[in-house]
């Protein structure tokens, strides 16, 4: 499995072009993900205490960035646009918002005639 993830820069680019933007705090987030049977074997770890498999994604595997982050991309389709496609929404909406002012400033002026 290969999931390129996003650079910090590209990002910080993209959101100079936006008034309003949130971010999520994923604080924790990996634990959010269950391991595999396989996972769990191959993470296991011995210590005095005895021996431990992890059953939710540990912070620190080299592969867990390219597991969790396309579940975040999942989880929030719909609501984050690919690049640049917030210019592409933003400009259709404002098409769309200034023939409803020019369709509301028509049945005024035909009201007061």
């Amino acid at each position: 499995m290969e999931y390129v993830m996003p650079l910090v820069d590209d990002l910080l680019t993209e959101l100079g072009h936006y008034l309003w933007f949130c971010s999520l705090d994923a604080a924790s987030g990996f634990w959010a993900v269950m391991m595999t049977l396989r996972g769990r074997k191959i993470s296991a770890f011995v210590c005095a205490l005895g021996h431990f498999e992890w059953l939710r994604m540990p912070f620190g595997l080299k592969n867990a960035p390219m597991i969790y982050l396309p579940m975040i991309d999942n989880a929030l389709w719909g609501f984050v646009q690919p690049k640049g496609g917030w210019k592409q929404y933003a400009g259709r909406m404002h098409e769309a918002d200034l023939r409803s002012l020019a369709k509301r400033h028509e049945r005024r002026i035909r009201c007061r005639s």
